[in-house]
């Protein structure tokens, strides 16, 4: 599993970022609705995403994204940035 970066934002562990030389992927915790949607995990091919035990998206593997933007792109909740 990936681990991520020291993120910012307005709580502890509101905004989780992962890293690899090649993407960078944020997840705000607080926006990602959650235990239902999984609308991430879904559209993402190579499976770089996963959902935790309380139903957030977290990235379990920043190796295997292809940065296709499909997450972002689909997230109803704009909770996934890539760059």
């Amino acid at each position: 599993m990936s681990q991520p970066e020291a993120g910012g934002g307005a709580a502890a562990g509101w905004l989780k970022t992962y890293a690899n030389d090649t993407v960078s992927i944020e997840i705000k915790e607080d926006w990602c609705k959650g235990e239902g949607c999984e609308i991430c995990v879904v559209v993402c091919a190579p499976k770089s995403l996963a959902v935790d035990a309380r139903g957030k998206a977290v990235v379990v593997d920043i190796d295997s994204c292809s940065k296709c933007l499909r997450c972002e792109i689909m997230c109803p909740d704009f909770a996934i940035t890539l760059q």
